[in-house]
């Protein structure tokens, strides 16, 4: 868990912090960027293909300063399929693509 690499908001990854008992070693691709009001944040990266359309979901969680914070914002089905397809966000993220 990165929450930005500053142990203060790994309260706002709770459900992260529950799964994994507090062990930060088993999670991997947490960022901390912040990204401002209509601003794109744009993430490579390198996942097997065998993880598409094997019943695996990707859940991105978004938290802002000050504010709630927003559990599973985007929870997508990890397919071929859906790739290029626009999700939207249930709180701060307005739409997610991803693309292989």
């Amino acid at each position: 868990m990165d929450g930005g690499g500053k142990s203060k908001y790994y309260k706002h990854l709770t459900d992260w912090y529950r799964m994994t008992g507090g062990d930060t070693a088993q999670v991997n691709g947490i960022t901390g960027a912040s990204v401002g009001a209509g601003r794109q944040l744009e993430i490579s990266l390198d996942l097997s293909n065998a993880l598409f359309d094997a019943g695996y979901t990707l859940h991105i969680d978004a938290s802002v300063e000050d504010m709630r914070d927003s559990p599973a914002e985007v929870s997508v089905p990890l397919t071929t399929q859906g790739a290029g397809t626009p999700v939207s966000g249930r709180r701060y993220i307005q739409s997610f693509t991803y693309d292989m």
